[in-house]
C-alpha cells in the first residue's frame, strides 16, 4: 500500500472535513497544534491516498510537495 504524505499551506480556518475526504491525518503532533492556529501555516498530512488539491484550494488552502512512500 503506497503512503502519501504533503503539506498544505494555508492560513484561514483549518478545513477539518478535509481529513475525512482525503483520509488523512496530522504526521507529527506539532501538525495537530497548528491545526487551530490562525496565523498562516504548514500543516504536514499523511494518507493512503492520493490528496485531492482541486478540493483544498477551493478551501483556500494549497497543496506543497507530494511524497509517495512505497511498503
Amino acid at each position: 500500500m503506497k503512503t502519501y504524505v504533503f503539506t498544505v499551506t494555508g492560513k484561514s480556518r483549518f478545513p477539518l472535513d478535509m481529513l475525512r475526504y482525503d483520509s488523512c491525518w496530522p504526521s507529527r503532533s506539532d501538525d495537530v497544534s497548528r491545526i487551530t492556529d490562525l496565523n498562516d501555516r504548514a500543516i504536514r498530512l499523511v494518507s493512503h491516498k492520493e490528496p485531492t488539491e482541486g478540493r483544498w484550494q477551493s478551501f483556500g488552502w494549497q497543496l506543497g510537495k507530494v511524497t509517495v512512500l512505497k511498503p
